[in-house]
């Protein structure tokens, strides 16, 4: 009996790319210090729309777009319309549209494929 081991689709590895890049970027005017740089560019990555799904990994996951921590500490109409059950009874509803958000991600990440490879 053998175990197979299939080979990644370069999505992780290209992620952790992106990330290692950042980190040694910011190294230098960081002296060094990567450990409290982390959680920053980790928070970056996940918050900025990636340009083969046109999503956030953040929205990916979660089904809602992410709200900034300055937005938590200033008044915001956001903030200041926020409702817990309301928010409760929407987030039901957008989990019946997960599976065709992410149907459309993938969409667009092979489209965006398709377009280098034909390059």
């Amino acid at each position: 009996m053998s175990v197979v081991h299939h080979q990644a689709n370069g999505q992780p590895e290209s992620a952790n790319k992106v990330i290692l890049k950042e980190l040694n970027k910011n190294l230098d005017d960081a002296n060094g210090i990567r450990v409290k740089l982390l959680p920053k560019i980790l928070w970056s990555y996940h918050t900025t729309m990636h340009s083969t799904t046109k999503e956030t990994p953040f929205s990916m996951l979660y089904e809602v777009d992410v709200m900034l921590p300055m937005e938590i500490d200033t008044p915001s109409w956001r903030q200041s319309q926020f409702n817990e059950k309301e928010n409760y009874k929407k987030l039901k509803c957008v989990v019946d549209l997960v599976d065709e958000l992410r149907e459309v991600a993938n969409f667009r990440e092979f489209a965006a494929k398709h377009g280098v490879a034909r390059r």
